[in-house]
């Protein structure tokens, strides 16, 4: 899969979560660049909107496992061909096989998180 297509699958379940696939600010091409802002930022609403603790500690969860790739794109993620690699001069180690595996792993976990609380 490529770099957009794993965008487009983010921002069809954020468009889900906010029920609107027309929502000019939920775009791939931003979303291919910042996945780790988009999907925190959709979290974070819906972790002030729920009432369950259980999801809220889901979401403290994920954030903890995905901070990593807070500063990197999802081409960058996708870099990885092992769970070590040099990004900007700096050296980061996933705690994913490879960067495949962490963006699909990532975005399956932030589909949950979004379904369950719906």
């Amino acid at each position: 899969m490529t770099s957009h297509a794993y965008a487009v699958e983010i921002e069809n379940i954020i468009e889900s979560v906010f029920n609107d696939p027309n929502n000019p600010l939920v775009c791939a091409d931003l979303i291919e660049k910042y996945p780790y802002q988009y999907m925190i930022a959709t979290l974070a609403h819906i972790y002030t909107a729920v009432n369950n603790d259980d999801i809220k500690d889901k979401i403290k969860q994920f954030d903890e496992m995905t901070f990593i790739f807070a500063d990197m794109s999802i081409g960058t993620i996708l870099s990885f061909n092992t769970s070590s690699n040099t990004v900007n001069g700096s050296e980061y180690t996933i705690p994913f096989e490879n960067g495949e595996k962490a963006i699909k792993t990532v975005i399956n976990s932030f589909k949950v998180l979004c379904t369950v609380a719906e």
